[in-house]
C-alpha cells in the first residue's frame, strides 16, 4: 500500500511527522521531494519563431485611416 508521509531529516535519520503504522525494522522505499524546490515556478517553454503563422488575419485595409476619425484627419 502506498502512502505519502511528511518527515523531517535530522542527523541522518528521517523522522515522520505522524505514526506510519509500520512494525519496527520494516523496510520501505522513500521518494524525496524537497518542498523548497516545489515552490519555485516552472520555467516558461521556449518560444518557437513562426509558431503562430496562419492564426492571425489582418484586413487588407489595415493601414487605411478609420472612418470614425475622418474629421480629425482633415
Amino acid at each position: 500500500m502506498a502512502r505519502i508521509l511528511e518527515a523531517d531529516y535530522e542527523d541522518g535519520v528521517f523522522k515522520p511527522l505522524e505514526d506510519p503504522g509500520l512494525p519496527d525494522h520494516q523496510r520501505v522505499v522513500i521518494e524525496i521531494k524537497d518542498k523548497a524546490a516545489e515552490k519555485q515556478p516552472d520555467r516558461p517553454k521556449k518560444r518557437i519563431f513562426g509558431s503562430a503563422r496562419g492564426l492571425i488575419k489582418m484586413a487588407d485595409d489595415f493601414d487605411e485611416p478609420l472612418e470614425d476619425f475622418r474629421e480629425y484627419m482633415e
